[in-house]
């Protein structure tokens, strides 16, 4: 869920703010671990922004996507090393499109209820950046500092 990959916790302990499903909305710090290992951190909106705002929207995510594992051989062109897998996502009780989707989360909510995500697909060579219920579990993608 979206609490685990920020680790709400962690935040609560910093700055004594719930942060979770129908609690506040919450400010993540810029770079803030969560739990991707030291020396990393998830995501934001704007860095996710940014890296798009560099490629053509119309194959940002083929030119992203991992040379291989994508289903029905729509693998990516990975031109820069950014290796997108196909980890599908976790439906309550088992891993669904499994090589066929990888849903990473932000660390960005979008209100009580529901936070950022940004999904690939074997179906499309665009990325979509959305939102969805914080309740929900994807996948967390960790960017150095």
């Amino acid at each position: 869920s979206w609490s685990a990959a920020i680790d709400s916790i962690s935040y609560f302990s910093k700055y004594k703010i719930k942060c979770g499903w129908k609690q506040a909305k919450c400010s993540i710090p810029t770079q803030w671990r969560g739990v991707c290992p030291n020396g990393s951190h998830i995501p934001s909106l704007d860095e996710w922004k940014n890296l798009l705002s560099n490629l053509d929207s119309a194959v940002a995510g083929k030119v992203l996507k991992s040379l291989e594992y994508w289903a029905e051989g729509k693998n990516g062109e990975d031109f820069y090393g950014f290796s997108v897998l196909p980890s599908g996502e976790w439906s309550g009780s088992n891993y669904v499109n499994m090589g066929k989707k990888a849903v990473y989360w932000m660390a960005t909510d979008f209100s009580k209820e529901s936070a950022h995500l940004i999904s690939f697909s074997n179906t499309s060579d665009k990325v979509l950046v959305m939102d969805d219920w914080k309740t929900h579990e994807y996948s967390v993608r960790c960017i150095k500092n």
